[in-house]
């Protein structure tokens, strides 16, 4: 299975800089999951892959137009359509770009701003979690069917609760995907879980939770990993080690996985790639 690497560190680069830096360096899979994009961009990207590298598409790739927050449980049609518009759109470019592998963050029990993203929400009126869950689970329907069509895999990553957040609304957790004990009861048949590591460890450490306990039991639902490592408060995409804490369930692993460390120099990154390959290679014990 080949390692991808996130160019989520570049938000506020055009992605034609973030990827030509990469792959002057010598990146061959990217992950695009930020930065300035324009329709034209898909023909860069097409004549990338004729050369031989390869794209992932993940979340707001790719963001045409006016910023907000992508909400597939939101009360608020027009944000429901939007986010699903986004979400085809993103289908249409990983299937022009030969990815068969696409991921999106679980829904929120309202509807934040921006602004507010990153550990920044301040107090709103969250509706029920059962009736967000089920707009969310409605959702999922006609997406899966439609990345069915264009031979992409679909995948719900799950959300990072901080302690910043937790502050404001403490257990009366805001979002969904957070630390579900069942967290297949949020995704449908042939939607896996894109496991991020460094979100459930911060969303565990402020819900007081065994992260541990939670990656056993979601790994039978999980399509997919990230990979970065925090000091367990906020999600700081910071590199890792060998020993990190997730390292022994990525063992004779065949599921994607993207490296998402952020203000490294590629050979920081390289480097961390190869320990992944390298535990990746190894049996479960």
């Amino acid at each position: 299975m080949e390692i991808f690497y996130s160019n989520g560190g570049f938000r506020n680069t055009p992605v034609r800089d973030s990827v030509s830096w990469l792959v002057n360096r010598g990146c061959e899979n990217i992950e695009l999951s930020s930065g300035q994009v324009v329709n034209e961009d898909l023909l860069f990207l097409k004549q990338m892959y004729s050369e031989g590298k390869k794209f992932r598409l993940h979340n707001y790739f790719p963001s045409l137009g006016k910023s907000f927050v992508m909400n597939l449980a939101s009360e608020n049609n027009e944000i429901r359509n939007k986010t699903q518009k986004l979400i085809f759109k993103a289908l249409e470019w990983s299937h022009e770009l030969e990815s068969d592998y696409y991921a999106f963050h679980a829904g929120f029990l309202f509807d934040p701003a921006p602004i507010e993203l990153g550990g920044n929400l301040t107090m709103h009126k969250i509706e029920e979690y059962e009736d967000a869950k089920y707009r969310f689970k409605q959702q999922l329907y006609p997406l899966f069917e439609r990345a069915k069509t264009l031979g992409v895999k679909i995948a719900v990553e799950n959300n990072v609760y901080d302690k910043k957040n937790f502050k404001c609304y403490k257990d009366n957790i805001p979002f969904l995907a957070v630390c579900e004990q069942n967290i297949n009861d949020l995704l449908i048949d042939g939607v896996g879980l894109l496991l991020d590591f460094a979100h459930l460890k911060v969303s565990a450490t402020s819900l007081n939770q065994n992260y541990h306990e939670l990656c056993r039991r979601w790994l039978p639902y999980v399509s997919g990993f990230h990979l970065s490592d925090n000091d367990g408060f906020v999600d700081q995409n910071e590199s890792f080690s060998e020993t990190a804490w997730f390292m022994n369930y990525l063992k004779n692993n065949n599921r994607p996985v993207t490296i998402e460390v952020y203000g490294n120099d590629w050979e920081t990154l390289y480097n961390v790639g190869k320990k992944v390959e390298l535990i990746m290679g190894k049996p479960n014990e």
